[in-house]
Formats: C-alpha cells, sequence, structure tokens
C-alpha cells in the first residue's frame, strides 16, 4: 500500500496540477524503489526455502513458473490494452513501433533507454530479468554452500548495477530515461531486499529490529533530500549513488516491518493485493483521460474519475487474470509456514 499510493498520485499529480510540487515525483519513484525492495524480501523468502536445498533444474522450473503464472498473464493483458487504446485512438501516446515486440520477452530497456510507450513496463523488465538471473547464477556458482552462494550473489547484483553506473556517467543524458529505468543499472534495488532476506533468515535480528528501522526511515530521509537537491553532494553521486542509498534504505524498512504486528484493515489488504494491476493500469488510464480532456476540469472531479477507474480497473484484473493463474501454479517444492513466512507475510501488508 505505502509503495503504490505514492506512484499513483504521482502519476495523477503531473496531469492535474501545474507546477506539481517535486516531492510528489520523488515519493513515486521511491514507490517503486520500495516495490523492488519488497519484492526482493518476499521472492528472497522464497530463494532460501528453495534453493537451500541445493540446486536442481526441478527447483529451478518450479521457480519460474510460478512466478511467471503470478506476473506474466497480467503484464501480457496490459500490453494488449496498452496496443488497443493506442491503435483505436483512444489515447494521445502514437509511440508504438514494431520495436515495441521486444516488450514481450522484456527486451525494451535492459541496456538501452525504452520506448515511450506503456512506460510503466520497465520495472517489470527489471524484476524479470533479475529473477531470471538469479536461478542461472546459483548454478554457476555450484561448489559454494547454498546459503552462502545466495549471499554470494545478492552481493554482486548489488555491486555489478552501480559500478556500471559509475563506469556509462553522463552528465550529458537524460538520467530518467538513460539510467533509471534502465534494467542493467537497477538490478542491485531488488538485491538489496535478498539481501534483507538473506539477514532475516540467518539472525536472530529481532532486538535489533528498531535500529534497523531507524536507519531505513534516516536513510529514506536523506535519500528525499537528495533527490531534492536540498543535501548536494555533485552531480556523480546523484546519479551513482543515490540509488543505492535509497534502495538500502527501503530494504531496511521493510526488515523492520516484518518484525511488526500490523492490524489488518480491509482496505490495506485490497490495495495490496491489487497494488500490481493498479501499477500497470494507471498510466494508460492517464494517458486516455488527457486525449478526451478530462483534465481540463477542476482537479477533485478528474481524481473522481481517475482513482475510482484505476480501483475498477484493478479489481476486475484480479478476479479474471491474477486469482485464476495463481490458483493453477504449481505448488512450492519447500513450502511449509515458518515464522520468517509470516514476517513476510506482514511486510507486504505493510
Amino acid at each position: 500500500m505505502c509503495a503504490i499510493l505514492p506512484v499513483l498520485v504521482g502519476h495523477y499529480a503531473s496531469c492535474a496540477i501545474k507546477d506539481t510540487p517535486h516531492i510528489l515525483f520523488v515519493l513515486a519513484d521511491l514507490g517503486v524503489v520500495l516495490f523492488f525492495a519488497l519484492s526482493g524480501f518476499l521472492i528472497g523468502g522464497i530463494i532460501l526455502r528453495d534453493f537451500e536445498h541445493g540446486f536442481s533444474w526441478q527447483v529451478a522450473r518450479n521457480f519460474y513458473v510460478r512466478r511467471w503464472m503470478r506476473t506474466v498473464p497480467l503484464y501480457l493483458t496490459f500490453f494488449i490494452v496498452s496496443m488497443f487504446v493506442t491503435f483505436w485512438g483512444f489515447t494521445l501516446d502514437h509511440n508504438w513501433s514494431v520495436k515495441c515486440l521486444a516488450y514481450l520477452v522484456f527486451l525494451q530497456n535492459l541496456a538501452w533507454p525504452m520506448p515511450h510507450w506503456f512506460e510503466e513496463s520497465w520495472s517489470l523488465a527489471v524484476e524479470e530479468w533479475f529473477y531470471l538471473l538469479f536461478p542461472a547464477l546459483f548454478a554457476i556458482c555450484a561448489g559454494v554452500k547454498p546459503r552462502t552462494r545466495i549471499l554470494l550473489i545478492a552481493l554482486i547484483l548489488m555491486v555489478a548495477p552501480m559500478a556500471l553506473r559509475m563506469i556509462a556517467y553522463n552528465p550529458n543524458v537524460d538520467f530518467d530515461l538513460h539510467f533509471r529505468r534502465v534494467v542493467v543499472f537497477r538490478l542491485d534495488a531488488i538485491a538489496y531486499g535478498i539481501l534483507a532476506a538473506w539477514a532475516a533468515h540467518t539472525f536472530d535480528l529481532k532486538k535489533w529490529a528498531s535500529w534497523i528501522g531507524i536507519l531505513g526511515f534516516v536513510g529514506a530521509d536523506v535519500t528525499i533530500l537528495l533527490m531534492l537537491y536540498v543535501i548536494k553532494f555533485g552531480d556523480f553521486f546523484t546519479r551513482t549513488m543515490t540509488m543505492s542509498v535509497a534502495s538500502a534504505s527501503f530494504a531496511a524498512i521493510v526488515l523492520w516491518a516484518s518484525f511488526q504486528k500490523f492490524d489488518s484493515v480491509p482496505v490495506v489488504k485490497w490495495i495490496s493485493t491489487r497494488s500490481y494491476a493498479l501499477y500497470l493500469c494507471n498510466v494508460t488510464m492517464l494517458k486516455t483521460m488527457l486525449h478526451h480532456g478530462l483534465f481540463q476540469t477542476d482537479p477533485v472531479a478528474s481524481a473522481l474519475i481517475f482513482f475510482p477507474g484505476c480501483m475498477l480497473i484493478a479489481e476486475v484484473a484480479h478476479r479474471l487474470i491474477e486469482q485464476p493463474f495463481m490458483r493453477r501454479r504449481p505448488r512450492e517444492l519447500h513450502s511449509g509456514e515458518t515464522g520468517s513466512e509470516r514476517a513476510l507475510e506482514r511486510a507486504q501488508s505493510a
């Protein structure tokens, strides 16, 4: 919930409010970082359960199938929806070309800027490539103890993207297009979540949870000040290190949240379970509203169209696409609920 709401508000404000406060864009960007950290933490628990017993093609196949049945059906649905509204002129977005077929295999932004179409898909490409690479790297690192191997891979995927950002640093190109939304430069955002999951499963951190949370929130505040240019460490630091600070901070916050007891509020649970659909549909919704001039009215009136509209689309997508495919996923090979798993569920609700 804390991840998707800043994204929705930031995207909406960019269309509905003139001179949108920069803080809303910053919070929207950090909402995606929180998505990455939470994803790494949750999937990291699964990786630890599955791969700690050692690598096998059966385990890898089960992991991939479960992952793809969770993400790909809804992704392809909104890919088709985006094509439909583009071809039929329901949106101002006319940037589709044959290059957009790369989206079908998540190649739209692997190591290059993506087309200005279905832009919200950039983060899905980051996730899919990360989870494609992790089991492959696990197999390559044969001979190392499984849990140590998971830590080693997480560290590699934390350091390598940061190093690539430093090597590719260029102050004369658009940061958002050439760095923030490019897969090879963002894999570390999920790796920090994996590291947090590894730490939660390896050490008894309960007594340190408060300090971990404090460090995470301080780091998040520092990140915001860096992105608002209140704190200035120079353009090189901003373009290469700020994303690492943000990812580490939100991974710490997610780790802290896994030790907290949150009341199960129905609206929080609803938004959490529909957040993926909300993320995929909101930009297309905005572009369609722009095309029909629905932001020329009072911002309150357009908000009453945008937010309920996104929620309705997300509910339909969740019931008709997400749930049926998730019910058909194969069972985890090494399931069995543990205290760590319950912690992961609490973090997800947070």
